[in-house]
């Protein structure tokens, strides 16, 4: 679904100012199977400055809302941050700029195998 800047920002602000959450549907595999396409998901604001590793963020990106893992703030420039989808675990998203991050999935934690699966996927086995 696209989402112009206008209608993301609205969304921004009435998660930050009223504390509220954001009933979304996912419509990408990005994140298949611990996320599947059609499922809600809500949304709560956070700080990017408060994010953590496997932190399931939504953020704001060539007019679509996307779904992945937060993975790091970006060491070169903190206005930025890096996430990693489950499609494409072997590789980091673009750099997504820190006022594009809509807020963090409240009801939905990957699980400790998850995790390691995508830790793993990083090594490489001569």
């Amino acid at each position: 679904m696209k989402i112009t800047k206008q209608e993301f920002h609205f969304i921004q602000q009435k998660l930050k100012n009223d504390k509220d959450h954001y009933i979304l549907r996912v419509v990408s595999d990005s994140m298949t199977p611990f996320i599947k396409v059609g499922e809600k998901v809500e949304i709560k604001y956070e700080n990017v400055k408060n994010l953590k590793i496997f932190d399931t963020v939504v953020f704001w990106s060539n007019g679509i809302l996307l779904c992945h893992f937060f993975w790091s703030s970006d060491s070169e420039n903190e206005d930025f941050f890096l996430t990693k989808s489950l499609k494409y675990r072997n590789e980091f998203d673009l750099k997504n700029n820190n006022q594009h991050l809509l807020g963090i999935v409240s009801d939905k934690n990957a699980s400790l195998f998850l995790k390691i699966k995508m830790i793993c996927s990083n090594i490489s086995i001569f």
